[in-house]
């Protein structure tokens, strides 16, 4: 079977995760904004999540791009890319609670964002680590170098 979830916009998912449920959590992006779905084992969006099955979160002023979930023990769930904010882009880490809400208490009203190239950074990976930390992995750009983006981040 197959599954189709529209947005007002173009939308393209980039990542999910299997939760011990069943349940499917699918992370994206919709222009300037991350989004994420939960589908019930049947393939229908599990209506008790977000505002009917999704949650749409403004992360930049420009385009964003998700492209990890990371389902933490407690149900939280974390979404992670980038968003250009100007002209470049930040890497940036949205918080859920295990019903799709933004979690106000994370970074600024649920989002964090960390710049440390002047041109462009990405996250591309997120991991658990020690306690209430999690890493995350991804390129920094600035000027003509391109290197390797490693961030550990505290809840």
């Amino acid at each position: 079977g197959k599954v189709f979830t529209v947005f007002a916009g173009p939308a393209a998912a980039k990542a999910m995760a299997l939760q011990s449920d069943g349940k499917i959590v699918a992370g994206g992006n919709s222009g300037n904004s991350f989004v994420l779905i939960r589908y019930n084992t049947d393939g229908s969006l599990d209506e008790g999540f977000g505002a009917g099955g999704k949650t749409v979160t403004k992360v930049a002023t420009g385009e964003a791009v998700a492209s990890s979930i990371l389902l933490e023990g407690n149900g939280k769930i974390l979404l992670a890319g980038k968003g250009k904010n100007g002209i470049s882009f930040d890497s940036s880490v949205v918080a859920y609670s295990d019903s799709g809400a933004v979690d106000p208490s994370f970074g600024r009203s649920g989002v964090m964002t960390l710049s440390l190239g002047a041109d462009a950074d990405g996250i591309v990976g997120i991991f658990p680590h020690i306690g209430e930390t999690f890493v995350t992995i991804g390129s920094s750009a600035d000027d003509a170098d391109l290197d390797f983006e490693l961030a550990r981040f505290w809840r």
